[in-house]
């Protein structure tokens, strides 16, 4: 993928061993070439960005700057992301006055700087709608099973104890 700003190349199709292994070198390769590109890595991806101080934590300050020049109001910003990418955001939250949530399964705290936690994509919609509207979504009466409850929870990492092994 070619971006304006970097090329990704996403492996997710590409099996272990050996032909990652490809792809990981010629990754290499690229950037021991062109000294002016960074690597970064994802969700199975690797990012070949420009090497400046950018990322996605900056953005959110920049963008949050552009807001308050128009708007001198008070603002709360909320991050939100699934990938080792928006830890850079994640990071920033706090002193911004605002508060990062990541999209996983199961997060764990050690590996995210993240302050709260969804499961998945569907409770971060339900999350949206509750802010957007102040009150979680009804399902219709037909998709309604009995005792179905709106299952969006906020929930503070970590989800899942670390153990250190010696």
């Amino acid at each position: 993928k070619n971006s304006s700003f970097s090329v990704s190349v996403h492996y997710r199709m590409v099996g272990e061993g050996e032909d990652r292994e490809k792809v990981d070198k010629a990754v290499d390769k690229v950037v021991q070439e062109l000294p002016m590109l960074r690597r970064t890595a994802g969700k199975m991806v690797y990012e070949l960005r420009p090497s400046v101080n950018w990322n996605k934590g900056k953005a959110v300050e920049w963008l949050l700057e552009q807001i308050k020049k128009e708007k001198h109001e008070t603002y709360m910003p909320i991050y939100i992301g699934d990938d080792v990418t928006d830890e850079d955001a994640f990071q920033v939250m706090d002193e911004l006055g605002g508060f990062g949530i990541i999209v996983h399964e199961n997060p764990i705290r050690d590996n995210t700087a993240a302050s709260f936690a969804l499961r998945n994509p569907s409770e971060v919609q339900q999350f949206l709608e509750f802010f957007a509207y102040g009150k979680l979504p009804q399902a219709s009466e037909a998709d309604r099973r009995p005792f179905d409850q709106p299952k969006v929870q906020l929930l503070p990492p970590p989800l899942v104890a670390t153990s250190k092994t010696p």
